[in-house]
């Protein structure tokens, strides 16, 4: 369902946020994505919604082609794909309730539509009672509930809950994770990112982690980053600079070979075809290579008496004469 290949993102031309990201997810799957601040976790939510594109690579979401997508079918587009903020982005104007009504009512839902969905969000993430209360009002979080229901008005395919139990306590952690999983029991693909080892350990799911931009780990279980030390970092970097060059020394020493190699075929065959053109009795031909005559130079550079000294009679001579003089107006062409 959604693809990610060989994809790197840069900053400034120096800070590496994402660094050869090949990631597959399927539909309908629960992932989290973790690892230490500034690991470029965030910055993967950021690419599949197109909020931003990667320096390099390939991102797939379904059949589209995310990185090349015209600019008009984004709103299209994000509709398939619900995004919880870490800064929440509420309206704090609004109730609860005008909330999720306003999510719906840009995607040009039906009044009717808009009552039923809001119920329904409003009793999924557990907030009918608070519904007609400002954000000011709530916990962080019922705030964070907020913004899970109103990332899935659309009824998207795929939600992204960015960070969604920071600062929270275990009860409310709780809370989150069992809606995050009921979520996920309807067939919407979920992906966590979070550096929470509670919530992740909690879950016996797909967890992916990333450290200085790469995926350093990828499988089913708990939490499991560890920081490597700075000497295995160093010593990464150095193998990974050899393996580099000498990939490239061999794409280069490969490079020239073929380059001789097409030069050599280039020049026979350029030969073979100027022999061909003088169209030369066969008698005549076979002269010519019995004596190392295979260029086209080789006989122009020879004499008349050079020539009949190598067995080839005038009656020859003049209609090669003849040939050469054709090939010679046949060049200047």
């Amino acid at each position: 369902m959604i693809n990610f290949k060989e994809v790197n993102k840069t900053y400034l031309d120096s800070i590496v946020a994402l660094d050869d990201i090949n990631l597959s997810i399927e539909e309908k799957e629960f992932t989290f994505i973790t690892g230490p601040s500034g690991a470029g976790k965030s910055t993967l939510g950021r690419l599949l919604i197109r909020e931003e594109r990667p320096t390099q690579g390939e991102i797939f979401f379904e059949e589209v082609d995310v990185v090349n997508l015209p600019k008009k079918f984004l709103p299209e587009y994000r509709q398939q794909i619900g995004v919880s903020f870490q800064d929440l982005k509420l309206i704090e104007s609004r109730t609860v309730r005008e909330n999720i009504e306003f999510a719906l009512e840009i995607i040009d839902k039906h009044p009717k539509e808009i009552g039923e969905i809001t119920e329904y969000l409003l009793d999924l993430v557990n907030l009918k009672e608070r519904a007609d209360l400002l954000p000011i009002c709530l916990s962080g979080g019922e705030r964070q509930k907020i913004a899970i229901a109103r990332a899935l008005a659309s009824e998207p395919k795929a939600l992204i809950a960015d960070e969604p139990t920071g600062n929270l306590d275990p009860k409310s952690t709780g809370e989150i994770l069992d809606i995050l999983k009921s979520i996920n029991d309807i067939d919407t693909t979920v992906l966590v990112i979070t550096h929470d080892e509670s919530i992740v350990n909690n879950l016996n799911t797909r967890v992916v982690t990333l450290d200085q931009g790469k995926i350093v780990s990828d499988k089913v279980g708990g939490y499991k980053y560890q920081k490597t030390s700075k000497k295995d970092d160093k010593k990464e970097e150095r193998e990974e600079k050899e393996e580099k060059k000498e990939k490239k020394e061999k794409r280069g020493s490969k490079k020239n070979e073929t380059s001789k190699t097409e030069k050599k075929e280039s020049k026979k065959e350029k030969e073979q075809n100027e022999i061909e053109m003088l169209e030369l009795p066969k008698e005549v031909e076979e002269k010519l290579l019995a004596n190392g005559i295979d260029e086209l130079d080789k006989l122009l550079d020879l004499t008349e008496s050079q020539i009949k000294k190598k067995g080839i009679t005038e009656e020859d001579l003049n209609k090669i004469t003849s040939r050469i003089e054709e090939l010679n107006n046949l060049r200047e062409k």
